[in-house]
Parts: C-alpha cells; structure tokens; sequence
C-alpha cells in the first residue's frame, strides 16, 4: 500500500506540473417547450498563457421540413487578448457562413465568407465563447441594448 500511495504521489506531482493543458467543458439543452431540440458545448483549454475557447452548437427543428442548423467556434487567447478566430455555420451540413479573424500589427484582419476587412481595434478582450467561462470584470463599458453598463 505504501508503494501504491507513493507511486501515485509521484504520478500525481508528475503530471501536475508537466504542463499538460487544462480545460473546462460545459454541456447545455437547447430546449423548446418541453423538448430538447439541441445542444451547445463550451469548451475551454488552458495551456500556459495561451486559452482555446471552442463552441459547438447544433439545432433540429422542423417547419414543414427538416432543418439541422449547426455552429462551430474556436478562438485563442494569449494573455486575455484574441490573437485568432474561426467560426462556421451550416445549414442542414452545406456550409452557410465562414468567418476568422486574426491579430495583426494595424488591429486584426476580419475575413467574412472570403470578404476580407481590417479592423482598427487594438485589443480584443472578450467574446461570446469566453463569457461562458469568465464574465467581464476589468472595468470596460459596454453598450447593451441600448444602455451603457459597467462592468
């Protein structure tokens, strides 16, 4: 037993500071009245400085016909700030809307279905897949639906 326990000690120590990524996945219903027509999964990793945050979506519903809409996201952090973006959207597995952003020197680089923009923002801090895991709390004002908040 004393063996057992230091070799799970050892494991443990071992392990826990070899740098393996941490994560955090949160699981939700989509719900219609009383039934379950989705789900959505936000995923967050940690590695060092650097926080991947992934979010799957996917509806199915019917009006008149079929529809299974489906949303992907992924986006990187590196020390609070979003360096990259993709994200996807299909409607019943055709692809709809494709978009990414990445950091640049100027700001980042927004590409809208093949549409390239530049955005002069300096610093992005927060998004809608990292609000699942973290709410703003460094002071910012923000604009919601129609008033100024503070956080």
């Amino acid at each position: 037993i004393k063996k057992l326990r230091r070799t799970a000690i050892l494991l443990f120590l071992t392990l826990s500071s070899s740098g393996l990524a941490l994560g955090q996945s949160l699981k939700y219903e989509i719900v219609k009245g009383d039934k379950v027509i989705g789900s959505l999964d936000a995923i967050r990793t940690v590695d060092k400085e650097k926080v991947i945050y992934t979010l799957k979506n996917r509806v199915e519903f019917k009006v008149l016909f079929s529809f299974i809409v489906q949303y992907d996201l992924k986006e990187t952090f590196i020390n609070g700030i979003l360096i990259s973006g993709q994200g996807k959207n299909s409607l019943n597995e055709a692809s709809q809307k494709e978009t990414s952003i990445l950091k640049n020197e100027n700001g980042y680089l927004l590409n809208l279905d093949g549409t390239p923009n530049q955005l002069e923002d300096k610093a992005i801090n927060y998004s809608v897949s990292r609000i699942y895991h973290e709410e703003p709390h460094d002071g910012i004002d923000i604009t919601r639906w129609g008033k100024r908040i503070h956080l």
